[in-house]
């Protein structure tokens, strides 16, 4: 629930959806699932359906990108408009979210918190991607080996025919040795 835990979390999809309904009944706004989603985002009477792990992953990602770009038309920078879309996403409204709650922090300032310093994620471009070239290797394998279960790749650098040919000839000095 937004601002107070359930005493005790659902264990299966069938208390969880006893709890929707008894919610539902207690007027209560809360948020259900992996991106935890607000009710105002779902038919309470098809909760069923938001609890699929796809659904709600993919419902998470259409309400942020909602919030945020409804909070750019009002906001002083694209930071406080990001800030402001958090708090959407949890509450369904910009101001709800920076509330302080009763551990003493907002949803907000935890979402910030959270925030990895360690990796930064680059902003997609329009350039074209270029990926590298990988040239799958054919395996050679040796005469006994009529399976083909031990594989024997080349050298980089060099064809299949002649590491083959190479091969060969280190066996043909092998045996007169």
């Amino acid at each position: 629930m937004v601002g107070k835990p359930l005493n005790r979390q659902p264990r299966s999809k069938d208390e969880a959806l006893s709890a929707v309904k008894q919610l539902t009944k207690d007027n209560a706004n809360f948020s259900i699932g992996l991106a935890q989603i607000n009710r105002q985002y779902f038919d309470v009477k098809d909760a069923e359906s938001v609890f699929s792990p796809y659904t709600n992953l993919k419902m998470g990602s259409d309400i942020l990108k909602d919030c945020y770009l409804r909070a750019l038309k009002n906001s002083e920078s694209e930071q406080h408009a990001l800030r402001k879309s958090f708090s959407c996403y949890y509450s369904g409204n910009y101001t709800r979210g920076f509330q302080k709650e009763n551990n003493g922090t907002s949803y907000v300032e935890r979402v910030i918190a959270a925030n990895s310093t360690t990796i930064k994620v680059p902003a997609l471009d329009d350039a074209p991607v270029v990926e590298p070239s990988s040239r799958r290797e054919t395996p050679v394998y040796d005469a006994w080996d009529v399976l083909q279960q031990y594989p024997k790749y080349s050298r980089s650098g060099q064809s299949d025919s002649a590491a083959l040919a190479e091969k060969n000839e280190k066996e043909k000095t092998d045996v007169k040795s």
